[in-house]
């Protein structure tokens, strides 16, 4: 398993991708793993949630990339035993328009930068926009699966043949299929006093199952403000609070991708 990557990906916005990078990072951690994040958003919210700082876009993946800086050389260590991480640049919105520039191998470079590194971890977990462009293409060139974090509701749901399709065509451009490991149900509600979120929650994930099978996560992550709150100290939810419902669940969570990678259980759907 050693320098898997994993790219976490929707199409829609506020689905909870760099939650999910954060605090499954958070469990790996705490399982004893060497994680690598690479925070390709420019947004920056995973270099946020660890207790990074964004940094000018030269510093950043795009300066791997750009082969202005070995990505080795811009790799930080977070206060988190066992998380480093190459941190986003706000700038990184540009990041399309100079990979654009490139005369040839444009799509390998995200891979290329991280070969003679990504050997020094258990995982490494790739943040990105949700859009489909340069940089999400270098992400999947450099990625071994996917996994899609769908939030209840109707939107994300309903983005998932978009992502199925633009999967599709990645592969008929570039000759590499790149298998979804697996869906996960966020932000699911169970209290029984916000019945619409609960009648919501319930049909969103029937839905995903009948659709996605057993590509769906066993195990879903509930709304849980401890999600919320983590951020105000920088930290994810395990280390924020380790006693929390959310905690345990992106452990249990973690646990599952870990078996699915050892077993070799990315086939796709």
């Amino acid at each position: 398993m050693r320098g898997y990557t994993l790219f976490v990906y929707h199409l829609k916005g506020g689905v909870g991708k760099s939650t999910l990078v954060t605090n499954i990072a958070g469990a790996l951690s705490q399982l004893g793993k060497k994680v690598l994040l690479v925070d390709m958003d420019p947004q920056c919210a995973t270099t946020f949630m660890v207790g990074a700082q964004p940094v000018p876009r030269e510093e950043s993946i795009g300066g791997a990339m750009m082969d202005i800086h070995s990505l080795s050389s811009l790799v930080k260590r977070t206060r988190f035993p066992g998380i480093e991480i190459l941190p986003g640049s706000y700038d990184l919105w540009a990041l399309d328009l100079s990979l654009g520039q490139v005369p040839e191998g444009r799509d390998k470079l995200l891979a290329d930068a991280l070969s003679p590194v990504k050997e020094l971890y258990d995982l490494v977990l790739i943040d990105s926009h949700n859009k489909y462009g340069l940089a999400e293409v270098n992400a999947l060139m450099a990625a071994n699966s996917v996994i899609i974090p769908v939030q209840v509701g109707v939107l994300p749901f309903e983005c998932l043949p978009q992502v199925q399709d633009m999967l599709h065509g990645f592969e008929e451009t570039h000759a590499k299929k790149v298998p979804v490991l697996g869906y996960v149900v966020t932000m699911f509600r169970r209290n029984s006093n916000l019945i619409h979120w609960h009648t919501l929650s319930k049909e969103t994930d029937r839905l995903l199952r009948e659709k996605y099978g057993p590509l769906v996560f066993n195990q879903v992550i509930d709304y849980d403000e401890s999600v919320a709150m983590a951020p105000r100290l920088q930290e994810p939810v395990e280390y924020y609070s380790g006693r929390a419902k959310a905690s345990e669940e992106f452990v249990k969570l973690t646990r599952e991708v870990l078996a699915r990678i050892d077993g070799g259980r990315n086939d796709g759907h």
